[in-house]
């Protein structure tokens, strides 16, 4: 166990938190690229809602894959693979953006992209507390959206669709050269197979069953949102540059909600946090449903991205207590993008010719359900009554 770690290890900490973002690259301009690929390509409000969710339930089976053959092939050389593919994706995507099989080519891209994501996120269980690196990933995210939102809808709308995949390419060789410092953090990786005999038992265990439905729930809730949140703000007539800003802000709200995770971590409480960011969640969702008003708009997006982000880190929390040794936090990686690729494809099967704010609709639903899942969970642990995975 790392317990204590020297600048180094924080340093390599922070180049997880790196590759995980450029894993996760594409959703991380998602709201930009929608609405280039709307004004631009003529994508109708079906199918960029299918767009999202393709990209996302590629990361989640890539995450899936990471589970089942991360103990033959290792972490490292795994999320190299990762990046290779997810590069040679993303190039060929600048040529195919007109053509029948972009869809195709990003569902593949995905797959690749969930590899490198969830292959650099298992380097956290050598940490005591894997919470504390999650957060550090969750800070490292959000720095560096903060630092490419102000900038990219210009670069988008001078240079075309394209140069945000250049920029994607960028970051994917960057991630490939600092990829072998990870090395320090590699085990052996057989906590993160999933054999039969266990998914058997895991799907046996209501409360872990429970633990899950409320995680995809959640993040349901908020990848529902996040694909649709800069079309929302065009529909109330917002500039480009003010959903630019109010999203960068978001993510900068998010580091000290990240900060308080510590806090919260240490002190050792759940039911606070959970509940009370849940409630916040919800509020959020209200305002930038309810209001005109430009303000109203921005504060309840920056309040929705950085409670979003806060909440995530003790839902991945619990799902460590109820099992130390990972096998619900690898499921946990494949829940956690399917549950964001479905808000997605629903909101394209019932928007129909609705207005884009009554996803909200859909995303408090999602909420509801997280709440209902995660209730006895929370509960069950505050009193340290938790039920083994054997």
């Amino acid at each position: 166990m790392l317990q204590k770690l020297p600048l180094d290890h924080w340093l390599r900490l922070a180049t997880v938190g790196f590759i995980a973002t450029t894993g996760l690259g594409i959703l991380t301009i998602l709201p930009l690229v929608l609405g280039e690929l709307h004004e631009h390509y003529d994508f109708s409000k079906e199918l960029i809602g299918w767009f999202a969710a393709i990209n996302i339930t590629g990361i989640a089976f890539g995450g899936l894959i990471t589970a089942l053959v991360i103990h033959r092939v290792g972490m490292v050389r795994l999320i190299q693979i990762g990046l290779l593919g997810l590069m040679g994706c993303e190039i060929a995507s600048m040529f195919l953006l007109d053509s029948p099989y972009l869809l195709v080519l990003r569902l593949v891209a995905g797959m690749f992209a969930g590899v490198a994501y969830a292959s650099s996120l298992t380097s956290f269980t050598v940490l005591k507390t894997p919470v504390k690196g999650y957060s550090i990933y969750v800070l490292v995210y959000c720095l560096l959206s903060a630092i490419i939102f102000p900038f990219m809808p210009s670069v988008l709308h001078n240079f075309g669709l394209q140069a945000g995949f250049v920029f994607l390419v960028g970051m994917t060789i960057l991630a490939l050269l600092v990829s072998p410092s990870l090395a320090v953090f590699q085990r052996k990786s057989h906590d993160f197979h999933l054999p039969p005999l266990q998914l058997s038992a895991l799907v046996r265990n209501p409360t872990i069953l429970l633990v899950l439905l409320a995680y995809y729930a959640l993040q349901l809730s908020g990848g529902v949102l996040w694909a649709y949140i800069e079309l929302i703000g065009e529909a109330k007539m917002l500039s480009e540059h003010f959903i630019a800003n109010t999203l960068s802000i978001g993510n900068v709200i998010v580091i000290p909600f990240a900060l308080v995770i510590y806090w919260f971590n240490d002190k050792g409480g759940l039911a606070l946090p959970i509940f009370g960011g849940l409630g916040i969640f919800a509020v959020s969702l209200l305002a930038i449903y309810f209001t005109s008003s430009p303000w109203g708009y921005a504060i309840g997006t920056v309040f929705y991205m950085g409670i979003w982000a806060f909440i995530m880190a003790f839902y991945q929390s619990i799902q460590a207590q109820h099992d130390p040794q990972g096998k619900v936090i690898a499921l946990g990686a494949f829940i956690n993008m399917l549950g964001q690729a479905t808000g997605p494809a629903l909101a394209a099967m019932f928007l129909g010719n609705q207005p884009y704010v009554n996803i909200v609709g859909l995303a408090l639903v999602g909420l509801t359900v997280s709440f209902a899942g995660i209730f006895s969970s929370v509960l069950a642990l505050e009193r340290k009554v938790v039920p083994e995975l054997k």
